[in-house]
């Protein structure tokens, strides 16, 4: 009943023509452009994050990345961060003990052993908005000094003998 009104004004004012004059609303296009570059400059973006930023409603925000083909995904952990030069050497190490001779019958008689902290801490992850075709980034764990429990496990060539 207000649009009718609100034509019927426009119409005794002299204004016969049928386009719609701009208002406040809801945006009638979406700028995808603007959204993809947004995530490239912030993956760790939230719908709400780029609500403010694009002026847009976070669940259109939502359905756009959705026919984009993104989708939202968590962070892999990793223990830590390796250097080159750190794979490197690990591959080295690996490549000499496999050119050992006589290395089967030395490694049947090892006993070997380690040992390490458990931790109870729950450490959240931030969520990325990616392309469905891409993996999601590494992110090292965070501290390690949190409620803890030490495991200590030995084994030999035949399996796990006490933990």
């Amino acid at each position: 009943m207000q649009r009718d009104l609100y034509l019927t004004e426009r119409f005794n004012e002299g204004d016969t023509s049928l386009k719609d004059i701009p208002h406040t609303g809801r945006p009638v296009t979406f700028d995808e452009e603007a959204l993809q570059r947004e995530l490239e400059l912030h993956p760790d973006s939230t719908t709400r994050d780029l609500e403010k930023t694009l002026n847009y409603h976070y669940s259109t925000i939502d359905r756009h990345l959705q026919s984009m083909g993104y989708r939202q995904v968590l962070s892999r952990w990793t223990h830590h961060a390796l250097t080159d030069a750190q794979h490197a050497l690990r591959v080295n190490i690996c490549e000499s003990l496999l050119l050992r001779p006589q290395r089967k019958s030395f490694l049947e008689s090892i006993i070997t052993g380690d040992e390490s902290w458990v931790l109870y801490e729950n450490v959240t992850r931030k969520a990325f908005w990616m392309p469905s075709d891409k993996r999601p980034p590494t992110q090292p764990k965070s501290s390690p000094h949190g409620q803890k429990l030490l495991l200590s496990v030995f084994w030999d060539s035949q399996g796990m003998l006490l933990w």
